[in-house]
């Protein structure tokens, strides 16, 4: 029965555009044109709630925290790490780069009517590089102004797998952001399925890897403008 009620209400072809075939020709190399923006507002969301947890929260230490104030900071703490995988899951759109390519004859199939879309996806994945590396920088020095510096490099570091792990419950299982309330457990049970299966788990590493560079170039090139004051020792 509860397979049967996952089933029903988490379709595998769920939210998908391809049920249209009227859409199929607004699309760039199995990108839906349609979807871009809304992909692009989920992959800078958490970006946009960092700034506001940064500016709301960082003022006073976590142990002088009003239990009030602890009580929506932990709200707000739980959307952003729901939510947060998204941008990591754009930069994962680069993956369609390898669908664009027809067969040309031309060395390395570089398609002269075609190249245009090997830089159209990039940019469109760059958005959520600049999603991620932006929104976990300030988690981290959130984090740093509550407890310590140290906690907060601790944060960076344990959240890099952990969004990964989020994007492939994304990527691979299709789960989306708010079944994280309506299907808990199936969620749970494929995070376990991904982190006891060898190949997913090297994946996991690989990717986490490119991510920490990733992240620490961020730190180097993106600031949110306002929030100087607020790491200043950070």
């Amino acid at each position: 029965m509860v397979i049967l009620t996952q089933n029903l209400v988490h379709a595998p072809s769920a939210g998908k555009l391809a049920e249209y075939p009227f859409l199929d020709n607004l699309q760039v190399a199995n990108v839906h044109l349609l979807l871009i923006p809304w992909n692009i507002f989920l992959a800078l969301l958490p970006a946009v709630l960092g700034w506001y947890l940064l500016r709301r929260y960082s003022s006073v230490p976590f142990s002088r925290m009003p239990s009030g104030k602890r009580c929506g900071l932990a709200a707000l703490a739980l959307l952003w790490l729901i939510i947060y995988p998204n941008s990591i899951y754009l930069i994962s759109e680069a993956r369609k780069i390898l669908i664009y390519t027809p067969r040309t004859g031309i060395p390395y199939e570089a398609s002269i009517r075609h190249i245009w879309r090997v830089y159209f996806i990039f940019a469109y994945s760059l958005l959520g590089w600049v999603g991620f590396a932006v929104s976990l920088g300030q988690i981290r020095r959130l984090t740093a102004r509550l407890f310590s510096p140290r906690a907060g490099w601790a944060a960076a570091i344990i959240l890099v797998p952990v969004g990964t792990l989020g994007t492939f419950l994304g990527l691979f299982n299709r789960w989306n952001v708010w079944e994280s309330a309506t299907h808990p457990l199936f969620i749970l049970r494929d995070g376990v399925d991904h982190l006891s299966d060898p190949v997913r788990l090297l994946n996991l590493a690989a990717i986490s890897l490119v991510l920490y560079f990733l992240y620490l170039l961020g730190e180097l090139l993106f600031r949110i403008p306002g929030t100087q004051y607020l790491i200043r020792n950070n």
